[in-house]
């Protein structure tokens, strides 16, 4: 049998890297704007994390258990660049694109180790409700400590979208949205079950401040799309009683956010108010209402379209097939699109996919995700938090990208996804087959 004290610290160290996500990254950026040092914090921290889970992997003798298919998209993501390497002749280039490729690995590989663990007995749907617990208490200290600190800094040039120290808006953004979700699922398991809320009403409250100073479109959209989605849901399942009862308790919610922000935090709330009547001047006032909902990025796909059409005959065909890398993807768009910027993505996951890996790799990449995440959907035994986790970080994956190639929203989810495979309940005999490939046998 496995030696049990070598696998509760590979479970432990497993827990560690997936709580201290935010810790990691806030210190990361601190280093990098307080200190004036490189931010190489968080890329130790990942590859460090990459190599663990490769390590458990191994260690338990589950590489057979891996699926072909998380496989081949692993072979296809270290191997591209190199080809692509003769569209753009540059090391550069290369380094760039296996630097991406590696965010989707680790992915991959976390989603991988994480199923072969419940598999194994090792890890179960508990833990990654802990995981989430933990996140959901961190990240909106680690924005609103600073703040009021007087420190961390702003992600727009009129002062507006405050993020503490971390690096990325539109991540950081995914991240609470998906807390967010855990959250208000939470507190209303526990308001209806007449258990003690008050922890996760406050803890709630701050990470709807938090979202709000971040300043995007997208967080007053899906903030306020969950208490929806959680209402209508509430009344499906519930007596009308106890929905009115939420009902009067979101209410609470929302009056207690409304005092907090025009109380604390009229600058933040003026300095976004003046950001979006801007772009909605010059934009959504002139017919251009898609560019402003989608934030140019329309324009960078048209931009992508053009520089993916006018390759010569040879480079088009085989970027429809392999893409042509997200390196050279995104300076070509960037010639095109008439920019200042050196490198401009579609920031549209589905398309920059495409544009980067060509109908091959778009299609094993998204047959990989939409198998988990459609089982997640159908399951019975998945919680509502994670299907609506699900629809959220699908929706702005598609229309807002920063997912599958981020470093903080893309373990997002994996988590998410990890959560799907120790929710669902597998057939026992399959149980039991991989618990005997495991197991040494009898002399």
């Amino acid at each position: 049998m496995l030696d049990q004290s070598n696998i509760m610290k590979h479970k432990k160290f497993l827990l560690l890297f997936l709580c201290s996500i935010g810790l990691v990254d806030s210190f990361n950026g601190f280093i990098m704007q307080e200190l004036g040092l490189p931010g190489v914090v968080g890329q130790l921290y990942r590859m460090l994390f990459m190599f663990i889970l490769v390590l458990i992997i191994y260690k338990h003798g589950a590489i057979q258990n891996f699926r072909s298919l998380g496989f081949l998209i692993i072979w296809l993501l270290l191997t591209l660049p190199f080809i692509h390497y003769f569209f753009h002749n540059t090391t550069g280039g290369v380094s760039f694109d296996l630097s991406n490729n590696l965010k989707l690995i680790l992915i991959i590989l976390m989603i991988e180790c994480i199923r072969i663990l419940k598999s194994l007995g090792i890890i179960d749907k508990k833990d990654v409700i802990f995981v989430l617990k933990v996140n959901f208490i961190i990240f909106p200290l680690t924005i609103l400590i600073p703040w009021l600190l007087g420190m961390g800094y702003s992600n727009y040039s009129n002062g507006s979208g405050f993020q503490g120290f971390y690096n990325a808006n539109n991540d950081l953004n995914i991240v609470l949205i998906v807390l967010l979700s855990f959250g208000v699922s939470e507190l209303i398991n526990r308001v209806v079950h007449k258990e003690k809320f008050l922890f996760y009403l406050v803890i709630n409250i701050l990470l709807f401040i938090s979202l709000i100073i971040i300043g995007s479109k997208s967080s007053f959209v899906f903030s306020g799309g969950i208490i929806l989605i959680y209402l209508f849901y509430s009344f499906l399942k519930h007596k009308v009683l106890k929905t009115i009862k939420l009902l009067f308790l979101f209410s609470t919610l929302i009056a207690l956010i409304v005092v907090v922000l025009s109380t604390f935090f009229k600058e933040d709330l003026a300095l976004i108010s003046d950001r979006q009547n801007y772009f909605w001047r010059v934009q959504g006032q002139q017919g251009e209402v898609a560019t402003f909902l989608l934030s140019d990025r329309n324009g960078f796909l048209i931009a992508a379209t053009e520089s993916f059409r006018t390759q010569g005959s040879l480079e088009t065909a085989v970027s429809m097939f392999i893409g042509q890398g997200r390196y050279n993807h995104s300076v070509n768009t960037a010639e095109v699109f008439n920019t200042s910027r050196t490198q401009v993505l579609v920031e549209m996951d589905l398309f920059d996919t495409f544009f980067s890996y060509g109908v091959i790799g778009t299609f094993l990449i998204y047959l990989y995700l939409t198998q988990i995440l459609l089982k997640g959907l159908k399951s019975k035994h998945v919680p509502i938090h994670i299907k609506v986790s699900i629809f959220i970080i699908s929706s702005f994956s598609f229309f807002g990208g920063h997912v599958l190639y981020s470093a903080l929203s893309g373990m997002f989810l994996g988590i998410i996804m990890s959560s799907v495979e120790t929710s669902i309940k597998e057939p026992k005999n399959e149980i039991e087959e991989l618990k005997f490939r495991h197991e040494p046998i009898k002399q």
